[in-house]
């Protein structure tokens, strides 16, 4: 199957979703504060460029755990293997705000607390784009099929260093976004994730690895209908439908 890229992303879309998060919050804060975020999402809207890729895997069930696309390629991540294992393909994608937001970031004459509002604000944009990337490949799903909650390297037990995985199974600079010797990547605003693809009851049963967690205090804990989640909070948004 062919990659599909998702060029023509909306950026309003996901700062309307990001805004409406904030606006409660905002209410309480001075109005310095206020005026901080406000240009930073301003910052955003003038400089990101949201782009996805992804692609349909098969997942390939191992003695212990499971790999995808190839038996080369395991999943070494506990709690989410035993997910995938229940479902027969994996979607994998990537997505990035853009270079031109990472250069603006890096600008050398923004104020200190300028620069953390920015950053974080950045953070909780990409964020709400991955929520209406998968959104999106939930629409692309066969009848009766569904994607489990999605889960990036460095997340729970799945280490940082298996995004070589998945950036392996990606073409070359996808989307112009480059893996470190450490596993960062450049520009910072980017994601790369995975999620298992099975049908409804499925995913409804085994689709949340927070759902067998004892970690009762973790703050990136979801329940099975929280999907929207910004700096490091739970909450469950009405705009997506996985």
């Amino acid at each position: 199957m062919k990659y599909f890229r998702y060029d023509r992303f909306d950026i309003h879309t996901a700062l309307n979703l990001v805004y409406e998060y904030y606006e409660n919050k905002l209410k309480s804060q001075p109005s310095r504060t206020k005026r901080t975020v406000m240009k930073a999402l301003q910052t955003i809207e003038r400089h990101a460029s949201p782009q996805m890729i992804w692609k349909r895997i098969p997942v390939i069930p191992l003695d212990i755990g499971c790999a995808i696309q190839k038996e080369q390629y395991p999943v070494k991540s506990r709690k989410f293997s035993r997910i995938l294992s229940q479902c027969g393909e994996a979607v994998i994608c990537a997505a990035t705000l853009g270079k031109s937001l990472d250069h603006e970031m890096k600008r050398e004459n923004m104020r200190m607390h300028e620069r953390v509002v920015l950053d974080q604000t950045a953070s909780d944009v990409m964020e709400a784009v991955m929520e209406i990337g998968q959104t999106h490949i939930q629409k692309q799903c066969r009848p009766g099929e569904s994607v489990t909650k999605r889960y990036s390297p460095g997340y729970c037990d799945w280490h940082i260093d298996q995004q070589q995985v998945l950036f392996s199974l990606l073409p070359s600079e996808v989307l112009g976004i480059r893996l470190s010797n450490s596993f960062l990547m450049s520009p910072r605003k980017s994601v790369t994730a995975l999620m298992g693809v099975a049908d409804a009851r499925t995913v409804e049963l085994y689709g949340n690895a927070c759902s067998r967690c004892s970690r009762r205090d973790c703050a990136f804990r979801r329940d099975q209908t929280e999907t929207f989640i910004l700096g490091g909070t739970q909450r469950e948004h009405s705009h997506t439908s996985v």
